[in-house]
């Protein structure tokens, strides 16, 4: 049967308007969008051009695919009722007896192949194709797809049938091969193209979007090509790429849950709050239970409200959730709550209640080190930093210097001479790879000085002066920006002078602390006796 296609110019919004033109619902329902088929079927039906019996079949079947079989068997049997000369819910209504009355649906099979007007027709074939696809019966699929070449081999929709049995058999190579075909004998099959960029998604982005722009080139108006290239995006976290693709999806009146989920959290990652709040909102109010949507408002409530606002949100949404609907992120997202209200033993728990659900997050020992330091519970904060580099193999600049001051902050805590002196020594081990990492920046050189100072408590060895004189070399080019380094750099060279008996290199180290903060009271006083 070929189908009667209206050709109407204007948005998608407009398409979905006009009753007699089924192809934007028939491009949804043969992509395998079943959500949005349904819904635009739905809405065909409210007018009175929308009543035929095409769209009884594809609504039917919508809901089959979306596993309602009560209202799929309620809408094939309006279609017969009000169409019964039709042959299309004949087949649907034998689709749903398949599973359990094979034969009863092969009588319904040949009714609808039998009926006056629609003999050795191809789109009744492909339909009873689509029903042995629907059970997995691959030997009767191909016999079906048979029928049809015999009847017309240069229909595109045969080889679309043909792709899904080929994927449903997991050969993903053959079926773009029949999608290929499809394109062929119709270079506007937007489902082809639509199915190849499936396949090749995962694998390869740039043939999947290539296949996408195509179907979009061809029917720029229709609005599924669109939710396409946003799940492309979004499943390569180009978050800011998949809202725009997404928004002109969501302006259809056909998006479904899942796919105002699938927006939400783009504009979550893409740190637009504002847009994804609305969305999430209509998705929780339709769907209260719904918890993809409670967890994001939670999320982005949590992060925008202050204070206790905010962390009452993620509170609520982790104590009114059953655990084993929990995810990690959850506790992640209340520890950070709870932290920022400086909250840190109750944040450590929230923690380790993550690291229950998800060992494998790794970076979540990091952050619990962060807050022990915190707290100065440097011997924990130890363990935990010690844990989350035994799995790192490479170790940032920044992840350096936690785990170098963390032995610092526990040497000078520590009464017990010998180990302290241990734990000093292994500080400056972990600076001294900082200023192998970052040689150009006085960071490393800074708490090797300080690190060394404290080994070096009289100053007697000057064990720390190789680095301030390094940390002087680094950074006296912008004493204004550093000087708080350079001042505790000329007071230590100063010191150390003094000590060594070599005034004038104490007199001369005392100036520049003047030259940088003039009114320095320990080197005015020090300059003072040494005049």
């Amino acid at each position: 049967m070929k189908r009667i296609i209206w050709i109407i110019l204007g948005l998608s919004v407009v398409l979905i308007s006009k009753a007699a033109d089924n192809k934007t619902g028939v491009y949804f329902y043969e992509a395998g969008m079943y959500g949005p088929a349904k819904l635009f079927f739905l809405k065909q039906l409210q007018s009175t051009e929308g009543n035929n019996a095409e769209n009884y079949y594809y609504l039917g079947s919508s809901y089959l695919m979306l596993g309602k079989a009560d209202s799929a068997a309620f809408y094939f049997e309006e279609g017969i009722k009000t169409h019964p000369s039709h042959p299309l819910n004949y087949v649907g209504k034998g689709m749903l007896s398949l599973k359990n009355d094979a034969t009863a649906a092969e009588r319904q099979f040949k009714e609808a192949e039998g009926m006056k007007g629609y003999r050795k027709n191809v789109a009744v074939e492909l339909a009873i194709a689509r029903a042995y696809l629907y059970v997995r019966d691959e030997n009767a699929v191909k016999t079906a797809i048979e029928k049809a070449k015999k009847y017309d081999a240069t229909n595109p929709e045969i080889y679309l049938v043909e792709g899904d049995m080929l994927m449903q058999e997991k050969q993903p190579g053959e079926a773009c091969t029949c999608y290929d075909m499809a394109i062929y004998y119709d270079a506007s099959c937007i489902p082809a193209y639509l199915k190849q960029a499936a396949v090749y998604g995962p694998t390869n982005k740039a043939s999947a979007l290539a296949s996408v722009n195509k179907a979009i080139e061809n029917f720029p108006d229709f609005p599924g090509s669109y939710y396409c290239k946003g799940e492309l995006h979004r499943m390569a976290g180009d978050y800011g790429k998949a809202v725009k693709a997404y928004t002109r999806y969501m302006n259809t009146g056909l998006q479904t849950t899942e796919h105002m989920l699938h927006y939400a959290s783009c504009l979550y990652f893409n740190e637009q709050y504002a847009e994804a709040l609305p969305v999430l909102e209509t998705v929780v109010a339709a769907e209260p239970d719904n918890i993809v949507g409670r967890r994001l408002q939670a999320y982005i409530y949590a992060e925008t409200k202050p204070g206790e606002e905010g962390v009452e949100w993620i509170r609520k949404f982790v104590e009114t959730t059953s655990p084993e609907d929990l995810i990690a992120q959850d506790y992640v997202c209340y520890a950070k709550g709870l932290a920022g209200m400086m909250d840190y033993a109750n944040a450590l728990k929230q923690y380790q209640k993550a690291l229950a659900v998800d060992k494998e997050k790794n970076t979540l020992y990091l952050e619990m080190a962060d807050l022990q330091m915190k707290m100065k519970d440097y011997a924990n904060a130890l363990q935990n930093y010690e844990q989350y580099f035994r799995e790192e193999k490479q170790l940032s600049a920044e992840e350096l210097l936690k785990f170098g001051k963390c032995y610092y902050s526990l040497g000078n805590a520590d009464s017990i001479p010998e180990t302290r002196q241990r734990e000093l020594h292994l500080a400056d081990s972990v600076f001294t790879l900082l200023t192998e990492a970052v040689p150009s920046s006085y960071v490393g050189y800074f708490w090797r000085a300080r690190t060394n100072s404290q080994l070096d408590p009289e100053s007697t060895q000057g064990l720390a002066k190789p680095y301030y004189e390094k940390i002087i070399e680094i950074t006296q080019s912008n004493p204004q920006r550093y000087a708080g380094e350079l001042v505790e750099s000329y007071k230590y060279l100063a010191y150390y002078n003094y000590i060594h008996e070599d005034l004038p290199a104490a007199k001369e180290y005392f100036e520049k602390v003047l030259q940088v903060t003039p009114d320095d009271e320990v080197a005015l006083k020090a300059l003072q006796e040494l005049k």
